[in-house]
C-alpha cells in the first residue's frame, strides 16, 4: 500500500481560496489606513503655512505680500496635497489643501482648510 505525504489539489485550492478571501478583506482596510496616514501631510503643510502667514502679519500688519501668494499652489512635503491660499486679504486668509493622486481617492478629506482664526474644516479630518 502506498501512502501520500504531499498535498492534494483540493487541499491546495482550499488554501488559495482562504488566502484570497483574507486578502480581499485586508486590502481595503489597509488602503484606508494609508489614506488616513497621508492626511498628516496636509495637516503639517497647512499648519506650517499658517505659521508663515502669521509671521508675515506680525512683520507687516497684513497677510498679503509674503511668500504665500493668492491662488499660487505649493506642494506639501510628502507631495500628496497641493496647498493654495484663497480669500487672501490684508486681514484674512484661507489655506486650502487639495489632495492629488494617489491621495485624491480620499473622498472624506479631499480638501482641508484652515483660516486666520484657526478654524479647521472638515473637523473629522483634523
Amino acid at each position: 500500500m502506498r501512502t501520500s505525504t504531499g498535498f492534494t489539489l483540493i487541499e491546495l485550492m482550499i488554501a488559495v481560496a482562504i488566502v484570497g478571501i483574507l486578502a480581499s478583506i485586508a486590502l481595503p482596510s489597509y488602503q484606508e489606513h494609508i489614506r488616513n496616514t497621508r492626511r498628516t501631510d496636509a495637516r503639517e503643510a497647512l499648519i506650517n503655512s499658517a505659521q508663515i502667514m502669521e509671521r508675515q502679519y506680525t512683520s507687516t500688519n497684513a497677510y498679503t505680500g509674503g511668500s504665500i501668494v493668492k491662488d499660487d499652489s505649493v506642494s506639501s512635503p510628502g507631495g500628496f496635497y497641493s496647498i493654495t491660499a484663497t480669500e487672501l486679504t490684508a486681514d484674512t486668509y484661507t489655506l486650502v489643501a487639495t489632495a492629488i493622486a494617489p491621495q485624491d481617492k480620499d473622498v472624506a478629506c479631499k480638501t482641508m482648510t484652515i483660516t486666520q482664526t484657526g478654524t479647521k474644516t472638515p473637523t473629522a479630518c483634523w
